[in-house]
């Protein structure tokens, strides 16, 4: 896997791997962590947690939490584009979306 980040999650816990270029951080978020998307373009770091339902926004510089977004719903999965932020909920049965530019936060 050249020049490829490695991150693995197993619940609440994050480790990146260590490269010249890379993030390094390996911690305890204090709440567990239902999917994420790391973003090399714009350096952000972005994951859905289910209790509370949020989608964190993460700087890879410091790793520090830019912004946040309470979710409806029970938070399934997170896609992102170039420039959005994707996250499935699901509510009551039904699946929907939410859609955020990543300039909204922050990036």
């Amino acid at each position: 896997f050249n020049d490829s980040r490695l991150i693995v999650s197993n619940g609440s816990i994050l480790a990146c791997s260590i490269y010249t270029e890379d993030l390094h951080y390996t911690g305890q978020f204090g709440n567990g962590i239902v999917d994420l998307v790391n973003d090399d373009t714009r350096g952000g770091l972005y994951y859905i947690t289910e209790d509370p339902g949020r989608l964190y926004a993460m700087r890879h510089s410091g790793m520090s939490v830019n912004a946040y977004a309470d979710l409806d719903g029970t938070p399934a999965f997170l896609f992102q584009t170039s420039d959005k932020i994707i996250v499935i909920v699901v509510d009551d049965g039904n699946y929907y979306t939410k859609i955020w530019t990543k300039a909204e936060f922050g990036f």
